[in-house]
């Protein structure tokens, strides 16, 4: 793996942070890997690509009505594991519609990116806190 792909961070997640706000879904899914791990506060589970395909319209709906108007990438702090995993500690800044009780929410999750393939895949998420606690749901 010594001659992985260079990987760009912040490039990554701005593309993640497009495609979201775009609701291209499939877009987003396939900066996963065809399998990964998503954990949170309750555990953690594997998902597949498809299985994630299939799940974000009907999360993007949930924010929507929670009055979540824009997810915004306000940091990305990268740390090369090996030569070809990289761990991105990624912080969001929630934005809500102005009809909502509050205007913003910081989050923060972790990424484990593979970059050994053809293009740098998600392996591993790590999100820090519950989103729908979040979020206010």
């Amino acid at each position: 793996m010594a001659n992985s792909p260079r990987f760009d961070a912040v490039q990554f997640f701005d593309r993640y942070e497009r495609s979201l706000a775009e609701a291209d879904f499939v877009s987003v899914a396939s900066m996963y890997g065809s399998a990964f791990v998503f954990a949170g506060p309750q555990g953690a589970l594997p998902v597949t690509r498809e299985a994630l395909i299939r799940v974000l319209p009907a999360r993007a709906a949930q924010a929507s009505q929670l009055g979540l108007s824009k997810s915004v990438v306000v940091g990305v702090q990268a740390t090369e594991l090996d030569a070809a995993y990289v761990s991105v500690r990624v912080t969001w800044d929630m934005h809500f519609a102005e009809s909502s009780q509050r205007t913003a929410v910081e989050i923060a999750a972790t990424y484990v990116v593979w970059r050994g393939g053809e293009s740098p895949v998600i392996v591993f998420q790590l999100d820090h806190q519950d989103l729908a606690a979040a979020l206010g749901s």
